[in-house]
């Protein structure tokens, strides 16, 4: 099992597929800290990925994939994830000052983000 492409609410997985006609793959995540609520999800037993949605930011993760057949349920893989911290914005600049206005710019989050907040007080 792979974890990548985490964000800050959002772990990307991907495995090999299981052997024999596996009808749809369970997903189990829970938390390693906090309140470890095991929720879970599951895709068609011909995909070999799946993102999970909606996670605490900056928080490890225990993740379990389980083949399940028409008999029902097969092997597991196991493996661990975290999500990203709240990222800051990086090379604050202010240019363009004149009396009553200047420009403020930054190098933005590598995460998505809802917005930013400007904050500035006359000195």
């Amino acid at each position: 099992m792979r974890v990548y492409d985490a964000t800050t609410s959002t772990l990307t997985i991907g495995w090999d597929h299981a052997e024999g006609p596996v009808r749809q793959y369970k997903i189990f995540y829970a938390p390693l800290t906090g309140d470890p609520i095991t929720e879970f999800t599951t895709v068609p037993g011909n995909r070999n990925n799946a993102q999970l949605q909606n996670l605490l930011a900056d928080t490890p993760y225990n993740i379990t994939v389980q083949a399940i057949y028409g008999e029902g349920p097969g092997g597991s893989l196991n493996g661990n994830g975290r999500t990203l911290g709240m990222l800051s914005p990086r090379n604050l600049r202010v240019s363009d000052e004149w009396y009553t206005r200047f420009r403020v710019a930054w190098d933005p989050v590598q995460a998505p983000v809802q917005g930013y907040r400007i904050t500035y007080n006359p000195a």
